[in-house]
């Protein structure tokens, strides 16, 4: 196999964020190198960089910290030979919220696709503004492979991205991150999905968890959205975007709003919650258990369902044998 000319692109909130979720966030241990080595493989690395945003002093002990603790960051990053490149920090409110940094991954995807200084794109964020520039890299040739979290995969950048690999929720990076990482292009099958996830030694908990999302990645690549399905069943019962939104309400009473369904149409919102989809069915006459299938989720009834590792794996050989109903 050639070797390909790979770059690394970390959203670094993002990435700690998630990291944090996990409990894995010291990233002064964090061993960046062997991360970056173990995302492209036998490919060969161009660049990394880390994206985050600076932190400016107000003479607060608070912000002082804040300061010197990224200082320390940034030596570390130097150390595993990183670049860094910095947005802002806005306060609003009281909060402090990056800003600059997706267009700053953006420039730099663009400059790497329309320069030609890379082959292959690894992007470590779940930042879905970032699919425009995603799409004109593409457009140039360049393969962009998103990097996520098993916990909270975003299957909008799975279904912009042409590979997708997901750190799993067990990961235990301070041993190797390689042996954590799971990769699916678009032309990969459920049965290799399926032997892949059975490699993991982890508790059924997680294994259900993963195997529900990894499995409806695939499946979707290859079956309509769910935004197509909600836009298309709106559509045919003439209701506006608006007419539509009244008419689903949140646990709080409150109707969902125009933008959030405007939203879900295009794919830019991860499917609903079980107590908004159970409306969407009503109000729109689907059956709920395909929109279950469309928003990559098991029904509540399957989800409670005690099975053991070859009750689940068996499941999927049969619907894999038999998705139509037909005889096996």
């Amino acid at each position: 196999m050639k070797q390909e000319r790979a770059i690394v692109l970390i959203d670094g909130s993002n990435f700690y964020f998630k990291l944090r979720d996990l409990k894995l966030h010291q990233l002064l241990t964090f061993d960046f190198s062997s991360f970056a080595r173990s995302l492209i493989g036998k490919n060969r690395l161009v660049s990394a960089t880390y994206y985050v945003g600076k932190v400016r002093t107000d003479g607060t002990e608070k912000t002082k910290k804040m300061l010197a603790n990224q200082q320390r960051l940034f030596a570390h990053l130097r150390k595993h030979t990183f670049t860094y490149s910095l947005g802002y920090l806005l306060k609003s409110g009281g909060v402090l919220h990056e800003k600059g940094v997706d267009v700053q991954i953006a420039v730099d995807m663009l400059v790497a696709a329309y320069e030609d200084l890379c082959d292959r794109i690894y992007l470590v964020s779940s930042d879905t503004d970032l699919i425009p520039a995603i799409n004109k890299a593409q457009e140039k040739g360049k393969t962009v492979v998103y990097v996520g979290f098993s916990h909270q995969v975003s299957k909008a950048l799975v279904a912009s991205c042409r590979e997708t690999q997901t750190l799993t929720k067990d990961c235990a990076f301070h041993r190797t991150a390689e042996s954590c990482i799971i990769s699916f292009p678009a032309s990969e099958s459920i049965n290799c999905a399926t032997r892949d996830l059975l490699r993991y030694d982890i508790d059924k908990p997680s294994f259900l968890h993963y195997a529900n999302q990894q499995i409806s990645i695939i499946l979707k690549r290859n079956s309509m959205a769910f935004g197509q399905i909600l836009s298309d069943a709106r559509k045919k019962a003439k209701l506006s975007l608006r007419e539509l939104a009244v008419k689903i309400e949140k646990e709080d009473g409150t109707s969902i709003s125009p933008q959030y369904l405007n939203d879900l149409e295009h794919d830019r919102r991860n499917p609903p919650s079980d107590f908004l989809l159970q409306q969407f069915a009503q109000v729109l006459d689907i059956p709920i258990d395909v929109l279950y299938y469309y928003a990559d989720k098991f029904p509540p009834e399957l989800r409670g369902m005690q099975l053991d590792r070859e009750q689940i794996t068996e499941a999927f050989k049969v619907f894999r044998r038999n998705p139509q109903g037909g005889s096996q």
